[in-house]
């Protein structure tokens, strides 16, 4: 077996001998048809430049055929040669040799026009690219870091491109080649310079939305005006939304798609196909997602309830959450049967997918197989094993193959998509493992199971180049094994003697990482926390700085040597940098791992969002809120005398990222110092570590970014300020879920209000111990704000100290003054712990303050 394999690799990596060629490069134009598509162009292009770059010929592009000639699409020649392009089946491509010339051709459309499901066949351009990687050796590897422009060096510092003689020439060639994943997605970045080279643009779109936003969108959502807004549906028809435990029905909100519909009422699915059948007219997409919004169906009705199954721990097998679950499935199951009969009684053609997922993830309890309409396609995402790092731990790996086992039973002969969120990590503050062995058992489930869509989602950080790598050469080709493909990697990127040093460093790292795991019993979320990197990084980092040294000495060319120093290096040194200011190792000064405070300003000034080299190495925060449009400059009260600050510790999580609006004073720094609590580690009984926040600071004109980067555990947020000056501050507390972490507001030396963009706009209470304010403004007609999610015990009290409404329940309760006084309102805990969202309402700014008189009003414009 193993020596098939090494065949294999030989056959695809290997280039062709020269010796014996017919066809030699640098004999030969260029020949790229009059007319030809842009993407036919874009080829001559690309075959130009890397011929250059490995062999130093510049090839001329023509658009007249010549006796030797690279021929490029679809042309007279081309159909001489034996290749009919255009009777090519979507993205097949074919290369060919022939009487000293290379023919080089694939499906493509006139104008490079989308095929009947949405795609592109870039047949020539994907050829062309084979041709450059399969018989010249070139490897298209992820952009590195400090690579601009677009000259040589850059080329071949972003690439692995190996010198070839100037006579380069190729034996008889003969290949044909039609990708079986025809809806391919690998999440990155990085753009079209990682997109195009590893063929990630297919034929028909990666059928993945999560949300119902687009069938039922916002007020105002002007690109799908031709549909009632969901604000208006829930005007005429309330009941086609979910229902609080209370017995009210949940009004959609406009900023976010967190709403559910009420699933087990006829007339919603009916209205979701006549949605879908409009939605496909208008836009002329004829592969339409019609899964639920994230985390829903949340309804309460009885209707809804009835169909719920549960599952204890003993029936759900070993998962990431294990405290049982509730599941949706057959009344999801339901909903996409039933949308999918009734759209395809009209419009046949169209494809409907849905994702499994979450609280639908399990297969029916009771076993009983749904027959499912041959114009539905599944899209798999098990979350609760297989998010983050969780399948490290074996008992639950082999129940992940347990339930996509039970699931293919469902639908043995459908289309079907994997979702990948396997091993990935809401944010990496260190290099992060390729997970090899587990990359492999999902190729072999993929051909195993015959998935013919595939939406990777691997690490951002670019430590781990390998994991984005790697899933862009499984969904071009799922036919290659994983450790094939490993090794090739390590050593295009660094040299063959070099590249074991670097796998040791992954080695060291992943073993670290699968004993919290195993210590945890798969316990363990998919967000980067710090005692996961106390193991996985501190707990080994001597090796991995002495790996890192042999790696330095070890022969190679000067790009790989500039890669390993510029790029591995770089995020080694970011995972240097947490590990020494979150105390889990030593980094000295000599090292040359070592990052210092000036080093990291240096990379925050480019991690911006207009400049994205930096993403993924530091996480990005939310910018749900920041767009031209929709936050203005705020108006100042008097901010003399000292700035009050919160005492209660605030629940932090990815979704509950913090908005500060800071408005300078004066000419300065402004410094905004945290503290963080967290819970017990269930398993050690030691309180676990806090963690690494991000932030994000933007102009309040421009927003454009000013600051962004990290800060240690319990330290500060700084950045330079002038008087007058406003800035948004986006606030992202980072950590494992886990752990609970918490944090408070210890001192803020100007004048700020703070608040919630993301869904609700508004805050995320937790334990709320002290009263927070609100302005209403002159003329105010009515205010409304609602607490949902969460228990709450709450007086809202007016500017004149009377108690306007007592506030008391554990979900969805809008809260509604008529002719409020106009002034800084009260939200007042009271006996009963208060922990929940609040969120203000519509012609409210969405922000609150400690202390009126020390604050000042916020607006944003109207959505």
């Amino acid at each position: 077996m193993r020596f098939a394999t090494l065949l294999l690799a030989a056959a695809l990596f290997a280039p062709m001998p020269g010796l014996q060629a017919k066809t030699v490069l640098k004999d030969c134009v260029i020949y790229v048809p009059d007319k030809a598509p842009a993407s036919v162009r874009l080829a001559g292009v690309v075959m130009q430049k890397y011929v250059k770059a490995a062999t130093g010929n510049e090839l001329e592009i023509v658009n007249k055929p010549a006796k030797k000639m690279i021929a490029l699409g679809d042309s007279p020649e081309m159909r001489m040669a034996g290749i009919n392009a255009p009777a090519l089946k979507d993205e097949e491509l074919r290369i060919l040799t022939k009487d000293g010339s290379l023919y080089i051709a694939g499906k493509d459309y006139p104008g490079d026009r989308n095929t009947p499901y949405g795609g592109k066949s870039f047949g020539t351009l994907y050829g062309t690219y084979e041709f450059l990687d399969r018989y010249m050796g070139i490897r298209f590897l992820l952009p590195v870091l400090d690579t601009k422009g677009s000259g040589m060096k850059t080329l071949k510092k972003r690439n692995h491109i190996p010198e070839q003689p100037s006579d380069f020439a190729v034996d008889k060639i003969d290949f044909t080649y039609r990708p079986r994943i025809t809806q391919r997605k690998s999440w990155t970045p990085y753009g079209t310079e990682m997109y195009l080279p590893n063929h990630e643009i297919s034929a028909i779109p990666y059928g993945f939305a999560h949300s119902w936003g687009d069938l039922y969108p916002a007020k105002g959502n002007k690109k799908y005006a031709y549909l009632k807004d969901r604000e208006q549906t829930f005007q005429e028809h309330p009941e086609y939304f979910q229902m609080a435990p209370n017995g009210q029905r949940i009004a959609p909100q406009t900023r976010s798609d967190l709403f559910s519909l009420c699933l087990s009422n006829p007339d919603v699915l009916k209205d979701v196909a006549e949605r879908v059948l409009l939605y496909a007219e208008k836009t002329g997409n004829r592969i339409i997602a019609i899964t639920p919004n994230d985390a829903t169906p949340t309804c309460s009705c009885k209707n809804c309830q009835a169909s719920v199954e549960h599952f204890t721990e003993e029936e759900a097998g070993p998962t990431e959450n294990r405290g049982g679950f509730e599941s949706w499935t057959p009344l999801v199951l339901n909903y996409y049967k039933t949308v999918s009969e009734s759209v395809q009684k009209k419009r046949p053609d169209l494809i409907l997918t849905g994702s499994f997922y979450y609280k639908y993830e399990f297969p029916p309890k009771n076993g009983r197989k749904i027959i499912m309409p041959g114009n539905f396609s599944p899209n798999f995402w098990l979350l609760h094993t297989s998010y983050g790092p969780v399948r490290y731990y074996d008992p639950l790996n082999a129940n992940y193959h347990r339930w996509i086992k039970r699931w293919m039973e469902y639908f043995p002969n459908s289309t079907k998509g994997y979702g990948k969120y396997d091993f990935w990590y809401r944010h990496g503050n260190g290099m992060l493992p390729p997970a090899v062995k587990y990359l492999e058992e999902i190729r072999q489930n993929i051909l195993k199971y015959n998935f013919t869509g595939a939406r990777f989602e691997p690490s951002g950080s670019v430590g781990s180049v390998p994991d984005g790598w790697i899933c862009a050469r499984l969904a071009w080709n799922p036919d290659i094994p994983v450790e094939t493909l490993y090794t090739d990697w390590l050593e295009s990127s660094f040299g063959k003697e070099a590249a074991p040093h670097v796998r040791k460093i992954y080695d060291l790292i992943e073993a670290g990482f699968k004993k919290h795991v195993d210590d945890h019993k798969g316990f363990v979320g998919y967000n980067m926390n710090a005692d996961l990197m106390a193991d996985g990084y501190g707990a080994h980092w001597p090796e991995i700085e002495a790996c890192y040294k042999k790696a330095l000495k070890a022969k190679k060319n000067k790009f790989q040597q500039w890669r390993l120093e510029n790029s591995f290096g770089l995020a080694l040194r970011l995972t240097g940098y947490h590990v020494r200011c979150m105390n889990l190792g030593k980094v000295t000064k000599d090292s040359p791992l070592y990052l210092d405070d000036e080093g990291i300003a240096e990379i925050n000034e480019r991690r911006t969002l207009s400049t994205q080299d930096l993403w993924g190495v530091l996480p990005y925060t939310s910018v749900w809120s920041v767009s031209p449009g929709n936050f203005r400059p705020v108006t100042g009260t008097d901010v003399s005398g000292k700035i009050p600050c919160a005492k209660e510790f605030r629940s932090a999580s990815w979704f509950h990222s913090e908005d500060f609006v800071i408005l300078a004073d004066r000419d300065g720094v402004a410094e905004l110092k945290l503290e963080w609590e967290t819970n017990p580690d269930p398993f050690t009984g030691k309180k676990y570590r806090p963690e690494i926040p991000y932030f994000t600071a933007y102009d309040g004109k421009t927003v454009k970014t000013i600051s962004s980067g990290c800060m240690a555990d319990n330290g500060a947020i700084r950045f330079r300020m002038k008087k007058g000056q406003t800035i948004l501050l986006n606030y992202l507390p980072l950590y494992e879920y886990r752990s609970g972490a918490r944090w408070r507001i210890v001192s803020m030396n100007m004048p700020y209000a703070m608040g919630h963009s993301r869904q609700p706009s508004g805050l995320y209470i937790n334990d709320m111990k002290e009263p927070m304010y609100f302005r209403i403004k002159e003329g105010t007609k009515q205010f409304e704000l609602t607490l949902h999610r969460g228990g709450f015990d709450v007086d809202f009290v007016s500017p004149d100290g009377k108690v306007a409404k007592h506030v008391a329940g554990s979900e969805y309760c809008p809260v509604r003054i008529e002719n409020p006084a106009a002034g800084w309102w009260m939200v007042r805990p009271g006996k009963k712990r208060t922990s929940c969202f609040i969120r203000q309402g519509k012609g409210m700014s969405g922000y609150f303050v400690y202390d009126p008189n020390h604050a000042f009003d916020a607006e944003c414009l109207k959505k």
